[in-house]
């Protein structure tokens, strides 16, 4: 396995260990675009908690054609993240799972204060 191979593996194990949703993109007719999609379900109403990761081998840098492709899903609404090293994808995985659980407790405690206070 390559080690750009090696991240990617690690990441989409770490983000399936934390009840994310994990795909492997495949971009028709575009090039340089992110390998890979990671998303965890939130309640309605809350704003998807989701990013769009290009993964590269440990010390490696996005080409001047990604990053050109990241600025435009950027501007688009998109998040858009790099790891190059399985300590950067464990650090996304726990951000954006942290931002989940979030969301999920607000949703929570909407809830309870209905039941509470009606």
């Amino acid at each position: 396995m390559t080690p750009e191979g090696k991240v990617r593996t690690h990441l989409r194990k770490r983000a399936i260990g934390a009840k994310a949703e994990h795909r492997k993109l495949g971009w028709i007719g575009r090039r340089n675009a992110p390998d890979e999609l990671i998303f965890w379900n939130v309640p309605d109403g809350h704003p998807p908690i989701a990013a769009l990761v290009e993964c590269k081998a440990p010390g490696e840098e996005p080409t001047e054609a990604q990053l050109r492709e990241h600025v435009r899903l950027r501007a688009g609404g998109f998040r858009v993240e790099v790891v190059d090293s399985e300590e950067s994808a464990d650090l996304l995985v726990a951000l954006l799972a942290a931002d989940a659980r979030s969301a999920w407790m607000t949703e929570l405690a909407k809830d309870l204060a209905e039941e509470i206070f009606g």
